[in-house]
């Protein structure tokens, strides 16, 4: 299957990539994040961490939000994983989560 995947700069972005390529499938990855300057949630870990990425599969850096960008983003794919999100948890980054998180969806 071709998949997006959003999110893929994020922890489970990056293992679900992993395991989505060893299975045989074609990936295009996306994130807001620019993958050199990524950082992320590490298990075991507080907070964010610099973790900058090498990718070998095609990128598009987009929002969620921006309808035309995922539009395209989509174009061709079987399916989408959509893991993209605002990860702070925090209260008070609330409408941020939901913007990311259902109207991303």
């Amino acid at each position: 299957m071709k998949v997006l995947i959003t999110g893929a700069c994020g922890w489970v972005g990056r293992e679900l990539t992993k395991v989505l390529a060893e299975a045989g499938h074609t990936l295009r990855l996306t994130d807001i994040a620019d993958p050199a300057e990524a950082t992320m949630f590490v298990p075991g870990r507080e907070g964010r961490v610099k973790a900058p990425i090498k990718l070998d599969w095609p990128f598009v850096r987009a929002d969620l939000c921006d309808g035309t960008a995922m539009l395209a983003a989509c174009e061709g794919m079987d399916a989408v994983v959509h893991l993209g999100t605002v990860p702070s948890g925090l209260y008070d980054h609330g409408k941020e989560v939901m913007q990311a998180s259902v109207v991303g969806t």
